[in-house]
C-alpha cells in the first residue's frame, strides 16, 4: 500500500511530523496532563492545558489561524494509542474502513463514518473523532489523525474551495470506503469457502 501525500502544508516537513510523535511520546509518560487532555471534551478546554502550549512551542511553522486545531490535535491524540514504534502504513480513515478481524465488518459503520466527515463544527467533530479513535483502538495512525483535523480546519474556514478531489471530505471518504470495498471482499470470500 503506498501512501498518499499529506495535504496540511506544515505536515509535509518532516521535523513538524516529528514533533508531533515526540510530543505524543512525552505525553504518554506524563500521565497526569495525558488525563488532564482525555478529560477535555471539546478544543476550547485543551487550550487551557500546559500540554497544548508544549506542542504549539514546538511546531514554530503553525499558522496562528489554525490553534484550534491544533488544540484538537492534542485532545485527540491524548486518546489514541500510539506504540511508540513505526507509524502505521495505512491512514486513519483506512483505519477506520478496514475490518478489525479477517472477514468481518469495518470498524466504523458507514452511517458512523458519513456523520463524521458531515461534521459542522469543532464540537462536533472533536466528539465524533474521538469515538473513532476508540474504535480503531491500539496503533492509531497519529500523524493522519493530525492531517485529518487540520484539513477539517482549513474546510471549516471556507476561504478556499479545494477541488471536488482534494477536498477533506473526499479524501477521508476515498480511503475509509476503498478499505471498506477491501475488507467486504474478503468477507464474502471467507463465507463462500
Amino acid at each position: 500500500m503506498t501512501k498518499k501525500p499529506l495535504m496540511t502544508s506544515f505536515l509535509k516537513e518532516k521535523k513538524n511530523r516529528d514533533a508531533i510523535v515526540e510530543w505524543k511520546k512525552r505525553l504518554d509518560d506524563n500521565r497526569g496532563e495525558r488525563a488532564r487532555l482525555r478529560r477535555c471534551r471539546e478544543p476550547m478546554q485543551v487550550l487551557l492545558n500546559a500540554s497544548y502550549y508544549e506542542l504549539k512551542a514546538s511546531i514554530p511553522d503553525l499558522p496562528n489561524s489554525q490553534s484550534l486545531a491544533l488544540a484538537a490535535v492534542a485532545g485527540l491524540l491524548s486518546i489514541a494509542d500510539y506504540s511508540g514504534g513505526s507509524l502505521p502504513q495505512k491512514t486513519f480513515a483506512t483505519q477506520l474502513g478496514s475490518a478489525k478481524t479477517e472477514g468481518s465488518a469495518p470498524v466504523m459503520s458507514e452511517s458512523r463514518f458519513r456523520q463524521l466527515i458531515k461534521s459542522r463544527d469543532w464540537p462536533e467533530f472533536y466528539r465524533r473523532m474521538r469515538r473513532a479513535i476508540k474504535m480503531v483502538g491500539s496503533n492509531v495512525n497519529i500523524i493522519s489523525v493530525a492531517d485529518l483535523v487540520f484539513q477539517f480546519g482549513f474546510k471549516g474556514r471556507g476561504k478556499i474551495r479545494p477541488e471536488p478531489g482534494q477536498s477533506f471530505q473526499f479524501r477521508f471518504a476515498e480511503d475509509y470506503f476503498e478499505a471498506s470495498i477491501k475488507s467486504e471482499k474478503t468477507a464474502g470470500k471467507k463465507e463462500v469457502s
